[in-house]
């Protein structure tokens, strides 16, 4: 007889689901369609993101655009739309591409320059933690009512891209 999340992870393997477990975190991922299981010893939580359902990111004529902003990727061989979602309550936009071409700190300096031309102030750029399990790049910028966070990962032979916009 298995834990609760041994079981949860096994019925979602029969569906299809791969399984992708850390410390107190599993992954389940189908297609687009990711649920994400955070437990602890008295707490389960659950966030279920059906990507399916929600608009593509925008493209611009050399790169990138979420909300009113267009970031110029000259060196990215291609760009691939993902997803974008908003929280209405958060005043957030979230957007995910895959960018092919360049790395991700490569990536990141160009976002981080492109956001200082426009007028914020540049945060910084980030490499990831040397004991990060899920290497990440990150960099930021910032105005008076506006928030700018871009994060990049490794994927199969491109660039996982994650910007978000908080005003």
């Amino acid at each position: 007889m298995g834990t609760l999340r041994e079981k949860i992870e096994d019925g979602a393997s029969a569906l299809g689901y791969s399984v992708v477990r850390s410390d107190g975190v599993t992954s389940l991922r189908r297609g687009e369609q990711v649920v994400v299981l955070s437990m602890g010893p008295r707490r389960l939580s659950v966030r279920v993101d059906d990507a399916e359902r929600l608009p593509r990111s925008r493209l611009s004529q050399n790169g990138i655009a979420i909300g009113d902003i267009s970031i110029r990727l000259a060196s990215a061989n291609s760009i691939v739309s993902g997803r974008e979602r908003h929280d209405p309550t958060a005043n957030e936009l979230i957007g995910d591409w895959r960018v092919y071409g360049v790395r991700p700190k490569e990536l990141l300096t160009t976002i981080h320059d492109e956001l200082v031309r426009q007028g914020l102030r540049g945060g910084g750029v980030w490499d990831p933690a040397r004991d990060s399990t899920m290497p990440h790049w990150m960099c930021e910028a910032s105005s008076i009512g506006r928030f700018v966070k871009a994060y990049a990962t490794e994927g199969d032979n491109c660039v996982n891209l994650q910007v978000i916009v908080v005003e």
